[in-house]
């Protein structure tokens, strides 16, 4: 495919994807807690060992005056070491909407990932380290374990079911003050701990050569740790009045459509056309 087609089929997919999450936000009314997420990406593969990426993310509240809460730009690069290994760098900021008026918040994130392949099944293993800028109140860094199992090929469109299990270890965030139930305080801290895991059910589908399309449910919750002394969040303050950094508990139904583009193919076109000419 020439250079023009995949800008012209870039341009049109995305404007339809923009269109989609413009509007969708604006016509649900649904119960507080659930979510819809929207992304649009284009990978390219670079060389034989370098991919790079660039996505949008929307995200919608169901209900409320405001339904746009966050916006995520994307651009990450990748190397590829092997078939079983790879490593990712990238730039993901966050803008989103707070109590009176849009944040932003400056978030670099590093990935190293395991493939095993045990045909026709797949798992993908990965260590994911994000650092934060301005500190949110619950960290400045965070520590994502994520397992990821692809089942075979069993739906329309060459589609492949998965599910994908993360865990969260927050660090660096603002001091939070803890109290004994008579009001006597005990110890200021950071909550450095084990706080989130998220459930994620999902499909990939490849409805095109050069086009991909997932869709996914999220199922996150927020917690404390039961083995660790003053590290917990959702604290009552001190005289329980209000809750301190509330759990950030939330459902999600999400679609994904990412262009696939192959810069090596098109070089080697080009190539071609020389020495035909």
């Amino acid at each position: 495919m020439s250079p023009k087609k995949y800008v012209r089929k870039i341009f049109i997919t995305c404007s339809i994807m923009g269109f989609i999450a413009l509007n969708s936000g604006r016509t649900q009314d649904l119960p507080p807690g659930r979510k819809i997420f929207y992304s649009v990406g284009i990978d390219v593969r670079l060389t034989k060992k370098w991919s790079l990426r660039v996505s949008e993310f929307f995200g919608y509240q169901l209900y409320g005056a405001y339904p746009l809460q966050l916006l995520i730009p994307s651009l990450t690069a990748q190397y590829r070491w092997n078939k079983r290994w790879r490593t990712s760098i990238g730039y993901r900021p966050l803008y989103f909407r707070g109590r009176e008026k849009m944040i932003w918040y400056s978030r670099w994130q590093a990935r190293i990932s395991y493939y095993k392949r045990s045909k026709p099944y797949l798992w993908r293993y990965s260590l994911i380290a994000e650092h934060f800028k301005p500190t949110t109140k619950k960290y400045q860094y965070r520590t994502i374990l994520s397992v990821r199992f692809y089942d075979r090929q069993r739906l329309p469109w060459k589609g492949k079911p998965y599910i994908e299990g993360r865990l969260y270890y927050y660090y660096g965030g603002k001091p939070l003050k803890y109290y004994h139930k008579d009001g006597t305080l005990v110890t200021i801290k950071a909550p450095n701990d084990f706080h989130r895991y998220r459930i994620i059910i999902g499909a990939r589908f490849k409805p095109y050569r050069n086009l991909r399309l997932s869709t996914y449910y999220i199922y996150q919750r927020e917690f404390n740790n039961p083995f660790t002394n003053h590290r917990d969040i959702n604290v009552p303050s001190r005289y329980g009045t209000k809750i301190r950094y509330p759990f950030n508990n939330y459902t999600v139904f999400g679609i994904s459509l990412t262009i696939k583009m192959d810069y090596r193919k098109v070089k080697k076109s080009k190539r071609s056309k020389g020495i035909k000419s």
